[in-house]
């Protein structure tokens, strides 16, 4: 059994809950770009996505999915999990391999989004 698929602990479990809720949610995330490094992460965004706020969306509710798998591959410990996102950030082809089928075709739909919003004059 892998780390992803052992039950998290009652706290790691409400804790991936809330923030996937949070990610969701267009006016509680807001509330998170006070802090520097969520508000690089939503400028990131607005720049790979033009600021189409319907991808956006759509970019965060897939976000908000992959939490479960990252608080697993984590073990629940939010050091672990930061390094597991940064051994990703340097192959994402492997983070993408971990996704399932639902959630590849997810991300590929909204990447032929991106494309076509880009195409767009």
């Amino acid at each position: 059994m892998s780390l992803a698929q052992q039950p998290l602990d009652s706290h790691v479990d409400y804790g991936v809950k809330e923030t996937q809720k949070l990610l969701v949610n267009p006016e509680q995330r807001k509330q998170t770009f006070e802090d520097p490094n969520a508000n690089k992460a939503n400028q990131d965004l607005q720049k790979l996505t033009g600021g189409d706020v319907v991808i956006d969306q759509e970019i965060w509710e897939l976000t908000a999915e992959l939490v479960p798998m990252l608080a697993g591959e984590g073990n629940g410990d939010p050091a672990q999990m930061v390094k597991f996102l940064d051994d990703m950030k340097r192959n994402p082809t492997s983070f993408a391999g971990k996704f399932t089928p639902e959630q590849r075709a997810k991300l590929k739909a909204i990447a032929e989004k991106i494309q076509k919003a880009k195409a767009k004059p």
